[in-house]
């Protein structure tokens, strides 16, 4: 009896003792803890970003060294993000003449280093951005929304199709996403069929919601989604392919993600799309690009998408990836006129070849296509080529702005004579190494060329002729 007595008694005070010892989580605290351990993540991962770009500033890789100090500056927190904003302000600083002096563009086997100690890297920064979201989905009552947050990052980061196991978790490469976050997930960000395969919708594929089926080709650098007939992504894929092996020669540099380009055949779905990414589109609008998520999207007619050698499509889908590979290797924004004329010498009438699998470009634009453009619009004056934007009107006031700025590109680089050849070189690199906008850029180039704008419009425009008619 007294045992049994004293084991009765005792154990709500043991109890009551215990929960006093642990009481439930506060969320306030909760949240505390959170915040302190994604700076504590942030901290170091922006610690080793820097490490990295440090190491490739002393090799003397300038636009290599730039891309770990931005992604430190991107991915940091806490006191090494103010550092890494730092570094990158100084970087950016450096006189023009130190950088062609000191610096040099990064060899091959410099590249392929970067990649692997650059893969290295990402892979340590998804283990604390897993922990992060571990530490949020364990308290799911404060953190929800983080937790939802940070494994849907993980998720679309990876690229891969969701893999369920038979608790119903997704599974990551770093572990599984506990299952009631797992269930949320796909309720809250929607999923998409892709070549019969579960994915989680991201930013843009949320915003076409009436989407739910999609045929996509890919390779390592490129994928290509499309909603009907898979032959034409196949198409496209091989012709895109082609073409990033042919840039990656031209520039000795490629992006270090995949480019991505979805083509639909339905005109009312696509506008969908543009004002879903804050985009009016016009009656002559048959693509737009998202350049942060290296993705563009395409408006062709069906029946001619059907024609695998049909040139226009071809064309579209070529000026489209230029845009995007060349954002991918220098992330600028350069002037309208610079890469719509970079685009068009790669995808104007006459620039390419595409015949049973073999791609040939940057040939010579076709008189017969441009001259009578330029003869219906007229040669734009510097300032308007410049400065003005072209892309507004109509189709054919387009091409025509298109055909002017890739001559003009031309001109600047072998027509003009040495100097002004010497400058504009100077103008690209300058824009690169510092990672200037698109204004930094039309204003730096204006103070290098003001002085004769008008003697080189003159000459430009007797190029023009000569080329064209």
């Amino acid at each position: 009896m007294f045992v049994r007595f004293a084991t009765a008694t005792a154990l709500p005070i043991l109890l009551f003792g215990w929960a006093l010892s642990n009481p439930p989580a506060n969320p306030d605290s909760v949240k505390d803890s959170y915040e302190e351990l994604r700076l504590q993540i942030g901290d170091k991962v922006g610690w080793r970003h820097l490490l990295l770009a440090n190491k490739l500033e002393d090799m003397k890789v300038y636009p290599l060294a730039m891309k770990q100090f931005r992604l430190a500056a991107a991915r940091a927190a806490g006191p090494k993000k103010a550092l890494a904003e730092k570094a990158v302000k100084v970087m950016t600083e450096i006189p023009k003449d130190r950088i062609e002096n000191y610096y040099h563009w990064p060899t091959k086997g410099e590249r392929i280093m970067y990649r692997q100690k650059a893969a290295v890297e990402h892979r340590r920064d998804r283990e604390g951005w897993k922990r992060l979201a571990d530490f949020a989905g364990n308290h799911p009552d404060a953190l929800l929304k983080e937790a939802l947050d940070g494994y849907t990052r993980l998720i679309q980061d990876s690229g891969d199709p969701l893999k369920v196991d038979e608790k119903g978790r997704i599974l990551l490469d770093e572990g599984p996403i506990p299952e009631f976050i797992s269930t949320k997930l796909c309720q809250s960000q929607g999923t998409l069929i892709i070549n019969g395969d579960t994915y989680l919708r991201n930013g843009f594929t949320s915003s076409i919601p009436a989407v739910r089926t999609l045929y996509n080709t890919e390779s390592e650098n490129i994928r290509v989604f499309y909603q009907e007939h898979p032959e034409i992504a196949g198409d496209l894929h091989d012709l895109v392919k082609e073409l990033h092996r042919c840039m990656k020669k031209d520039f000795g540099d490629c992006p270090d993600r995949p480019v991505t380009l979805f083509v639909f055949t339905d005109r009312d779905l696509y506008e969908d799309c543009c004002f879903a990414s804050k985009l009016s589109p016009n009656k002559a609008s048959l693509s737009f690009t998202r350049r942060n998520d290296l993705l563009s999207v395409l408006y062709i007619d069906e029946e001619s998408g059907k024609n695998g050698s049909n040139q226009d499509l071809h064309s579209l889908a070529i000026r489209e990836f230029v845009r995007l590979f060349h954002y991918g290797i220098t992330q600028l924004v350069m002037p309208d006129w610079y890469i719509e004329g970079l685009a068009h010498s790669y995808a104007g009438p006459g620039a390419f070849k595409w015949n049973r699998g073999r791609l040939t470009v940057k040939g010579e634009l076709d008189r017969l296509a441009i001259a009578p453009l330029l003869e219906s619009c007229g040669m734009l004056s510097l300032e308007d080529l410049l400065f003005t934007v072209q892309t507004k009107g109509s189709s054919e006031r387009t091409l025509s702005f298109y055909a002017q700025s890739c001559a003009f590109l031309k001109y600047l680089k072998a027509g003009a004579g040495t100097k002004i050849s010497r400058k504009f070189k100077n103008w690209e690199e300058e824009c690169f190494s510092k990672a200037l906008d698109e204004n930094e850029a039309l204003e730096l180039f204006h103070n290098e060329f003001i002085s004769d704008l008008s003697g080189l419009e003159h000459k430009f425009h007797a190029y023009l002729k000569r080329l064209f008619f």
